[in-house]
């Protein structure tokens, strides 16, 4: 990774941080810069401004978790071995970055209007899974939302519960019983 490359990241890393404990409207740029050792103009010669930045970074992780989850069902296994997989790495996902997972839950409503159609979406990519396991008779829920809502939900309500200390982490501790209670609200 070059100077260059790395300052980027430690800019992206410290206002992550920030933007996840103060939100991005109470963030001041200042703070970003210290968090990150820079001066606070070296943050505008990676980033047009600072919600630019918070776009930026929604999309990285957005399209990430997107491709993780694209790689699963790419493997085409059957349903319940594919979901099993999906919630293993969406709780995986969470523990090695909770400020990552967590920043999408809060900001989505900001920035999921502005994610190109082109890109991969995570819902998308899971709801896609849904929709051929109910043609394939894998599921019983009969509509693609409703079974992507349930399965995701499980798995987003945990994970915040693990966040406000309502759930003993690592969120992967419970990713068992998560793919049993959302397998059997699908199934």
């Amino acid at each position: 990774m070059s100077k260059s490359e790395e300052t980027r990241a430690r800019i992206a890393r410290a206002a992550l941080r920030l933007f996840v404990e103060q939100g991005v409207a109470a963030t001041r740029t200042r703070e970003i810069a210290a968090a990150a050792a820079v001066a606070e103009g070296s943050i505008y010669r990676y980033f047009e401004s600072k919600e630019a930045l918070a776009h930026d970074l929604f999309k990285q992780v957005y399209v990430r978790y997107a491709e993780d989850l694209q790689a699963i069902a790419a493997r085409k296994a059957p349903f319940r071995e594919t979901w099993a997989a999906v919630v293993a790495q969406l709780c995986r996902a969470f523990d090695e970055d909770a400020d990552a997972f967590r920043f999408l839950l809060i900001t989505q409503h900001d920035h999921l209007g502005e994610i190109s159609a082109r890109l991969e979406s995570p819902v998308e990519v899971v709801r896609a899974l849904m929709a051929e396991a109910i043609a394939a008779g894998e599921i019983s829920v009969p509509d693609a939302d409703l079974a992507t809502s349930l399965g995701l939900g499980a798995i987003v309500q945990a994970a915040i519960f693990v966040l406000y200390g309502q759930l003993q982490g690592p969120l992967s501790a419970w990713t068992v019983e998560i793919q049993a209670r959302s397998l059997k609200a699908l199934i």
